[in-house]
């Protein structure tokens, strides 16, 4: 196995990074898109995993995040305007070099988080060039606390830049996620069950980066977008789609929100899609104490569908 970043610059001058963990003999790629305030090396372990069943693993860092965000000096920001469907063209220039190196290999695509809401809506858009997509602690959302939200944010602006990082609404956004866990000790505890996991994650200076107003409003947007219809009419019907949580998850409401997204997909058509909530398990699955069972069982559901 060979682990690299590279850079993709986009159409609108960005330079994105790109991690990939490629093994020896390919045979199928794989797209991870990562979630808000983190970055897409803390993937690595799971990569790892899909490199011995012959995935070449390629996950970029969006921009505002991880080796992006340093370089630019950007953190925790999409765009001034339109950053969430900015960073949806990203996945669709990246896919495209991707494809240039690796033309013709059966895809599959993993979005977590604020990625799974990425991923959701390019599935919309270019779902016909994936075999399967693994949608992980994604939420339908409550109407009142987005559109609250984003009128909360309007009125917010007119005291401070909403494209800087504000510490306070930072502080505010995140404080009302994980004010939803039970028994919590700290002000990132719904990431995930293991406090170490936790630690580490706090620890990381890549991930946490106080958000700016605006990228808040990005992931409402982005989310109230996912809720259209047309998002999933336009999903292909012969993709194959993995919804995961923890029932713990405060984000996928307890996990009630990943067997309402997966009716509006068998609604619209949409032939396989199957779901699994873990028990006692937050919102990072794929970093719990049971996470090799977690990404065993993603490989084995992969393997139904290549």
């Amino acid at each position: 196995m060979q682990y690299s970043t590279s850079v993709v610059k986009t159409r609108d001058g960005a330079d994105i990074y790109l991690h990939q963990w490629i093994p020896e003999h390919p045979d199928k790629l794989m797209l991870i898109v990562h979630g808000a305030v983190e970055h897409a090396y803390r993937y690595d372990y799971f990569a790892r995993k899909l490199n011995k069943e012959g995935f070449a693993v390629f996950a970029p860092d969006h921009r505002g995040h991880g080796l992006t965000a340093k370089a630019s000096g950007v953190f925790s920001h999409f765009g001034d305007e339109d950053g969430f469907l900015k960073v949806v063209d990203d996945l669709g220039e990246i896919l495209d070099d991707v494809e240039k190196r690796f033309p013709g290999f059966p895809k599959a695509i993993f979005g977590h988080s604020l990625g799974s809401f990425l991923t959701r809506k390019f599935i919309s858009m270019r779902g016909e060039e994936f075999k399967a997509a693994v949608i992980s602690g994604t939420t339908w959302g409550n109407t009142l606390e987005l559109k609250g939200g984003l009128v909360l944010a309007k009125l917010w602006s007119l005291f401070a830049d909403k494209n800087k990082p504000n510490k306070s609404f930072d502080n505010f956004l995140w404080t009302q996620l994980n004010n939803k866990v039970k028994n919590r000790k700290g002000p990132r505890d719904f990431i995930n069950s293991d406090e170490k996991e936790v630690e580490k994650y706090l620890e990381d200076p890549l991930n946490g980066n106080p958000i700016t107003i605006e990228f808040g409003v990005q992931m409402s947007v982005g989310i109230l977008q996912d809720r259209e219809m047309e998002v999933f009419y336009h999903t292909p019907k012969d993709l194959a789609i993995y919804l995961i949580s923890g029932m713990d998850d405060p984000l996928s409401n307890q996990g009630k929100d990943i067997d309402l997204i997966a009716r509006k997909y068998r609604d619209a058509g949409v032939q396989s899609v199957t779901e699994k909530l873990y028990e006692g398990a937050r919102h990072e699955v794929i970093n719990e104490p049971n996470k090799d069972e977690v990404i065993a069982g993603i490989i084995n559901w992969l393997k139904e569908h290549f």
